[in-house]
C-alpha cells in the first residue's frame, strides 16, 4: 500500500496524458494557424497580381480563416474588390 500523500502511479500517469494532450492540442493550433498564414499570402501575393474578382474572393476567405483561427490578425481588406489598391 502506498503512502497517503503521494500521488497513485495511475494519477501520474493520468496527469502525464492530459499534459500530452494539452501539448498536441497547442502543437495542432499553430500548425493550423501556420497554414492559414500561408494560404493567406499565397492569396495576397495573387490578388496582388492579378486583382480579379476570384483572387479578391480567394483573398477575401483567407482573411476570415486566419481571423477566425486568430482574432488578433487584422488586415484591411480593400473596399472594391478586384481593382482596389491593396
Amino acid at each position: 500500500m502506498g503512502h497517503p500523500y503521494l500521488p497513485k502511479a495511475a494519477d501520474l500517469q493520468s496527469a502525464r496524458f492530459q499534459k500530452f494532450l494539452k501539448e498536441f492540442t497547442l502543437y495542432e493550433t499553430a500548425c493550423h494557424t501556420q497554414a492559414a498564414q500561408d494560404r493567406f499570402l499565397d492569396a495576397y501575393s495573387l490578388w496582388m497580381r492579378h486583382r480579379s474578382p476570384i483572387t479578391y474572393e480567394n483573398l477575401y476567405e483567407a482573411v476570415a480563416l486566419l481571423r477566425q483561427l486568430d482574432p488578433a490578425f487584422r488586415f484591411p481588406l480593400p473596399h472594391d474588390g478586384a481593382t482596389a489598391d491593396a
